[in-house]
């Protein structure tokens, strides 16, 4: 009985350590009031962009997005030169996907790649023509910058 009498105290005061151990906090938010990635990484709205491009070195177009979910469209112009229209996928701060635009006489096409600023107002990326054998989105000096409207 005295046994008992001892080691039933211990275990009820190990099981209230451990209980608390479960429900306190870790110096963490709870999971549910963390703003999700795309939550905080919005592309949709008018961008002033500027960019290399084949023709010129910089030009300066609008472009404009609508997001939904993960998945964002746009229309793009590069002033009087033409018209471009891209998909893309947002994954955390960044977007992806493909490029194309209508010059009038010609079209081309290609991939690019945006990285949100930490204060959503801002992007700087780079881009690829789909005919460009010698670089890729990692290695390709273009760059394709935007700044919010």
């Amino acid at each position: 009985m005295r046994v008992i009498t001892l080691v039933m105290p211990i275990c009820v005061a190990w099981f209230i350590v451990l209980a608390a151990g479960c429900t306190g906090t870790s110096g963490t938010a709870p999971a549910s009031t963390v703003p999700s990635a795309s939550a905080a990484t919005s592309w949709s709205g008018a961008w002033d962009t500027r960019g290399s491009t084949p023709a010129a070195y910089q030009t300066i177009g609008v472009l404009t997005l609508s997001q939904t979910g993960s998945s964002v469209t746009g229309t793009f112009s590069n002033n009087d030169h033409g018209n471009g229209i891209l998909t893309g996928t947002v994954t955390g701060n960044m977007l992806s996907g493909t490029w194309s635009m209508d010059y009038g006489y010609e079209t081309d096409s290609g991939s690019f790649k945006f990285v949100l600023s930490e204060d959503s107002n801002s992007f700087a990326g780079t881009w690829v023509a789909a005919n460009d054998k010698a670089n890729t989105l990692s290695t390709t000096s273009d760059f394709w910058d935007g700044t919010r409207r």
